[in-house]
């Protein structure tokens, strides 16, 4: 989707089918070849535009669960984002982590800061790429943690030890743990990096919170006074008719593009009743802290769609076989993973 002023989208046709800008490979083998999603774009110097993504391929983790395992891939724009091709030969640039290992079942939802945007991070040296992914356990319980990766030219990757920030102690808003985030350099006087995070309780509920660092990987959650650490800094909507009753999450933060602009976070929402994630818009009331935001718009500021563009959500079975995504009659989600 494409706006000239961060508020009002308009959705622009892909050259695949159904306006689709990338898709998963058609190679059944692939590590990609049920489904995509977008996890970050970093522009690069000479425009081109690197894209990291997660796919899940058709190899099943769990039984009847195919694209549960998931990767990240890169693939690069050279027309402003319509079309893409795959780099690294097609292959994941990150993997889940070996049997044992906190990050054994998938990696997902990669943010990535390249060496431009890390410059003055004191716990990062110069030069160096950082991305933080996500990852989920079904021990004792289904629950998400956060990872972080280095990388000296963005598309070799290091990780660090075990999970960066994880499930909160007690029943707090987001003792199930960390899912989708977003990272940014710090504003406002502080030195390092804020995470901007969706969160889950007991419940099941989603909402979003932020924690800080002085090295992408000794996460702190922030001390807001009358708030639990950390949050919740957004939480679903309490009219069950506005668009995000149901649920909000999977952040992205957009910092000033011009004088006297103030911080801007995406974030997706659903509402109660009516299955069909969209895209809302948050503001900063408090600069560059961060910690108190408003809503722009009693409205998504990007609908789900239901004219087809956009509307494929899932492909298995024989290659080109495309579906879009219909829950079951009376059925719930039979695996909440970010929604």
């Amino acid at each position: 989707a494409v706006s000239d002023d961060g508020v009002r989208w308009r959705r622009a046709r892909g050259p695949l089918e159904g306006g689709a800008a990338f898709d998963p490979s058609l190679d059944e083998g692939a590590f990609d070849a049920v489904h995509v999603g977008v996890g970050d774009v970093v522009q690069l110097p000479n425009g081109t535009l690197w894209m990291y993504y997660f796919g899940g391929g058709t190899e099943e983790v769990m039984e009847g669960r195919p694209g549960l395992r998931m990767q990240v891939g890169m693939a690069a724009s050279e027309d402003g984002g319509l079309s893409w091709q795959r780099l690294s030969d097609g292959e994941p640039v990150l993997r889940p982590g070996a049997a044992g290992e906190f990050d054994a079942l998938f990696v997902a939802w990669p943010r990535v800061l390249p060496p431009w945007a890390t410059e003055g991070v004191p716990g990062i040296p110069d030069g160096r790429w950082y991305m933080s992914y996500h990852t989920a356990s079904f021990a004792g319980g289904m629950s998400w943690a956060a990872g972080a990766a280095f990388s000296d030219d963005g598309v070799h990757w290091t990780k660090a030890p075990g999970p960066v920030l994880g499930s909160s102690e007690g029943d707090m808003w987001d003792c199930r743990g960390v899912g989708v985030r977003c990272v940014r350099p710090a504003g406002g006087g502080r030195e390092g990096l804020v995470m901007l995070y969706e969160a889950v309780d007991s419940a099941g509920d989603h909402a979003i919170g932020v924690a800080d660092s002085l090295d992408g990987v000794s996460w702190v959650r922030r001390d807001l006074g009358s708030n639990a650490p950390g949050g919740p800094l957004l939480a679903k909507a309490v009219t069950e008719s506005d668009w995000d009753s149901r649920v909000v999450g999977t952040p992205y933060a957009v910092p000033p593009q011009s004088p006297g602009q103030a911080w801007r976070l995406y974030y997706v929402g659903e509402t109660i009743g009516r299955p069909g994630l969209s895209i809302g818009l948050a503001q900063s009331e408090d600069g560059d802290q961060l910690e108190h935001w408003r809503r722009q718009a009693p409205r998504a500021a990007v609908a789900s769609s239901s004219d087809g563009v956009f509307g494929r959500a899932f492909k298995q079975g024989s290659l080109g076989e495309v579906r879009t995504a219909q829950p079951a009659a009376g059925a719930g989600a039979a695996l909440d993973l970010e929604d």
